[in-house]
């Protein structure tokens, strides 16, 4: 009897031992079931989160590209808009500026063509002039002799109706008088240019016929607009003392050249 429990002990032993191999074995199973389950489960996770990552990306992505070529094109617009803009202003100005440097050039070209013509006409010009022929010949003391037929007058420079001359350019300049007093008259006159003395003639006649002459000359320089003549300071009386020969050009006289321009 002792020997059957003691077989039926074992057996229950070995069942207890079968079953908890059985159990241990199912638990392992069990685990392991459960790890490849979080396993695929995580693996899943991750391509999804992957997956979305990547779709969340892309529309991002998107939406930037979107916006930052509406950004661009609206830029774009508005730089070619203030570009236009300022281009216009810019044009703008630069024909007035334009327009303002044509007319300064052609107002400076004016003046310097006029300039040129002036220093040309100045420089080129001959200035040469004789009258002869006294206007008046008596009552001459403290007075400017007239000589009133004009023989030559290039460049305009002596005045028939005064006696004086004036100057057209500025330069040298030699003039000259001749004078033919009557026998025993003595008279003496000087070459005023500019209010100086240049030249001076005195004379006294004491020949025995009226047709004698003398001559004096100055040279100097003398201004434009300056002026030259010839003035009595001194005549023995009051009546006629010069003698206007019946060839006046080859008698008393009043001449001029220009000798060098400056």
């Amino acid at each position: 009897m002792e020997h059957k429990i003691e077989i039926y002990e074992q057996k229950i032993k070995n069942f207890e031992e079968s079953v908890m191999f059985k159990l241990n074995e199912f638990n392992e199973s069990e685990n392991q079931r459960n790890k490849d389950t979080q396993s695929m489960i995580l693996d899943t996770f991750k391509e999804e989160r992957s997956a979305l990552n990547s779709s969340v990306l892309s529309l991002i992505l998107n939406k930037f590209e979107t916006e930052k070529n509406l950004l661009n094109s609206s830029v774009q617009t508005l730089i070619l808009d203030t570009f236009k803009e300022e281009q216009n202003v810019f044009n703008s100005s630069l024909e007035n500026v334009i327009d303002d440097v044509m007319i300064k050039s052609d107002n400076i070209a004016n003046r310097l063509t006029a300039q040129l013509k002036q220093i040309r006409k100045d420089h080129s010009s001959t200035v040469l002039f004789k009258a002869v022929y006294l206007k008046e010949d008596t009552n001459l003391q403290g007075k400017i002799l007239v000589f009133n037929t004009v023989i030559t007058n290039v460049g305009h420079g002596y005045d028939k109706n005064t006696g004086i001359f004036t100057a057209p350019v500025s330069g040298v300049y030699l003039f000259a008088v001749q004078l033919c007093p009557h026998k025993g008259d003595h008279v003496k006159v000087f070459i005023i240019a500019n209010e100086k003395r240049i030249g001076k003639l005195t004379f006294k006649n004491s020949s025995d016929i009226d047709d004698v002459c003398v001559f004096s000359y100055g040279i100097q320089n003398v201004l434009k607009g300056q002026t030259v003549l010839i003035l009595c300071s001194y005549a023995n009386h009051k009546g006629d003392v010069i003698y206007n020969t019946s060839v006046p050009e080859n008698g008393n006289s009043f001449s001029g050249i220009l000798l060098n321009p400056n």
